[in-house]
């Protein structure tokens, strides 16, 4: 398959466009509410992103935006947000983070030359293109967005914002 560092982009535009619109007049309390079924708050989902973009931007040779440490707690595997405990950011630095990273991310992708989304990457054991792994990082990145707009609802919001 042939990867286009433009069509890229507008996968994280458009992302970073339904993220602002579900996150509009939610305070940082709302972004704690967990839902009843299995899953976690908006607050992690929000952490949980800034963790994959640092890959991309990793991957893309870019400056990071936050240290791991800091952002450890929003990684695979880390247990659910319960309230605004130690190591939680507030919803105005993680939407921060969000909107820095997605113009240096957008920036990046679209002055990418195409021979570039060829070459071979290697993450843990398994390689592949650098076009494959960030095809894979806007689908799970657009996964997550799609839970935002449950997320938006526990704050009892009653919209419909997309």
């Amino acid at each position: 398959m042939v990867y286009d560092g433009k069509v890229l982009a507008n996968v994280f535009k458009r992302n970073k466009m339904v993220i602002d619109r579900q996150v509009k007049d939610l305070s940082h309390e709302d972004s704690l509410l967990q839902p009843e079924v299995r899953g976690n708050c908006l607050n992690f989902i929000l952490g949980h992103l800034i963790v994959y973009r640092e890959s991309m931007h990793k991957m893309l040779g870019l400056p990071e935006i936050v240290s791991g440490e800091e952002i450890d707690r929003y990684d695979h595997g880390a247990e659910p947000i319960l309230g605004d405990e130690r190591g939680v950011m507030r919803l105005e630095r993680l939407l921060a983070m969000l909107e820095q990273s997605t113009d240096i991310i957008i920036e990046a992708l679209e002055k990418l030359p195409a021979d570039e989304l060829e070459k071979e990457v290697k993450i843990g054991e398994s390689s592949s293109t650098l076009g494959q792994r960030l095809e894979f990082q806007g689908w799970h990145e657009t996964y997550h967005v799609g839970q935002t707009e449950y997320l938006r609802q526990l704050a009892g919001t009653d919209d419909k914002v997309i």
